[in-house]
């Protein structure tokens, strides 16, 4: 173990201070990594579904919602009698209105792969793991929907242009989309990619990506693809698209587990669950595409920020009234 930020001594009545913090070296994880396999969540009791911030005429249908619990609730029945590290059930999340988050979670995804693989490292029922994923799939399903294709690897480019890791220009592409307007935005996602302890970055090398991504791609200017907050949309088509693939992996009776933009399967199911996402991908992104969905769920951006906004000012009252 070693010791990483130092503990604050916390002002508020009644709270308790906290003590430096200790991080766990790879020797530390792979000694007790076998713990991974206690079952963390109770599937006989858990909400499949979760609602936040939406108003009774945001929500979606009936039918919709029963639709979504009958995949999920067959999901979690099925994958009880599987192992894999941090077991609990899967849920959806969504905020404010349909067609916006909405992604699938649950405990694996949050497994760190930093210091040591340690998620692609474990096992389901005992067998290794692969995650096949979609390669820079905000901007492809973005590009896609308003019309524009990509290369099929569309950092080389802009990685040959600023002479900068494809790290930094992934870290660029996901804060700009989820980014909800420009201006002092910009500013802040600036201050914010030097921080980032994984990849930090100047203001230099944050602005000649941005400029590189824009004069490469002038559609995502030109379509308000970034600063407009699109990377919560997109997370939407991610849910759509891992709902899918849940009822597919129940039906053909495949242990999966949703990572976000990818899927965790057992090697020996890697070949066929990368196809069926390549199929549901196209299905998913080319409704959108038809739907207009980009412009159909414009008018949720201003509103969830106003929400967003109220939430905050309401907890700093709290605050201050405990203070």
């Amino acid at each position: 173990m070693y010791l990483g930020r130092k503990g604050f001594r916390d002002v508020r009545p009644n709270e308790t201070s906290k003590a430096s913090q200790y991080y766990p070296t790879s020797k530390f994880i792979k000694l007790f990594s076998s713990s991974l396999y206690s079952t963390y969540g109770d599937f006989s009791d858990y909400e499949p579904l979760k609602f936040d911030r939406f108003e009774a005429a945001d929500m979606p249908s009936a039918t919709t919602v029963k639709e979504w619990q009958r995949i999920l609730t067959r999901y979690n029945e099925f994958m009880l009698d599987h192992t894999w590290a941090m077991k609990n059930p899967s849920s959806r999340s969504l905020k404010d209105f349909a067609g916006r988050s909405g992604r699938i979670n649950n405990y694996y995804q949050n497994l760190v792969n930093r210091r040591i693989p340690l998620r692609t490292s474990t096992l389901i029922d005992g067998e290794a793991i692969v995650e096949p994923d979609f390669s820079c799939n905000h901007l492809r399903m973005a590009s896609y929907i308003v019309g524009e294709e990509l290369p099929a690897d569309p950092y080389s480019d802009i990685a040959k242009e600023t002479g900068l890791s494809r790290d930094k220009i992934k870290t660029v592409i996901t804060k700009c989309f989820g980014a909800v307007t420009a201006g002092r935005s910009k500013g802040k996602l600036i201050r914010d990619a030097s921080l980032d302890k994984r990849s930090p970055m100047g203001v230099d090398d944050f602005k000649a990506i941005l400029s590189s991504i824009e004069g490469n791609y002038p559609w995502v200017t030109r379509r308000k693809l970034f600063f407009n907050d699109v990377g919560t949309r997109m997370q939407w088509l991610e849910g759509e698209i891992a709902l899918k693939m849940l009822q597919w992996a129940t039906e053909e009776q495949i242990p999966l587990l949703a990572v976000h933009d990818a899927f965790a399967v057992r090697d020996i199911d890697g070949s066929n669950t990368n196809k069926r996402m390549l199929e549901v991908w196209k299905e998913v992104v080319e409704r959108a595409k038809n739907d207009r969905f980009l412009e159909a769920t414009q008018y949720t951006v201003a509103i969830a920020l106003e929400r967003k906004k109220a939430l905050k000012a309401l907890k700093a009252g709290e605050t201050l009234q405990v203070l």
